[in-house]
């Protein structure tokens, strides 16, 4: 899992470069994880932490542009929606990573919603 500090930055620039809205979401259990990101955002996001169920998850997922998470049910559920999915992944202390082809990510100004131990984004209404 990410430090709260670092899904908070990427959450700060989303809300300020993409003039995004930032979702939260997770279990129950995760209520502190999203509190500290809270704590750490400029503007605060949308925290849906222990009010959603996995069956919950494609109807509000449907609503936003990007999903930014963890290896998770939640991150499945963002890409068998279409949800374009930023999935941070990481592997134990002391294996190597495989070579890859490098990949970029963009952003444009229609996004808006984030989990990044579960995050989505979509577009503020109105804006």
């Amino acid at each position: 899992m990410l430090a709260a500090f670092t899904v908070a930055e990427v959450a700060n620039r989303l809300q300020s470069q993409a003039d995004a809205e930032v979702i939260l979401f997770g279990t129950a259990a995760e209520a502190t994880v999203s509190m500290a990101i809270s704590a750490e955002m400029r503007r605060p996001p949308i925290n849906l932490t222990g009010k959603t169920a996995i069956a919950d998850l494609p109807a509000v997922l449907s609503q936003c542009h990007l999903f930014i998470g963890n290896d998770s049910g939640a991150m499945h559920v963002a890409a068998a929606v279409g949800l374009p999915v930023v999935a941070v992944l990481g592997l134990p202390i002391g294996r190597e990573l495989l070579r890859s082809r490098p990949a970029a990510v963009s952003f444009s100004k229609s996004l808006t919603a984030v989990r990044v131990f579960s995050a989505a984004v979509r577009p503020i209404t109105g804006a």
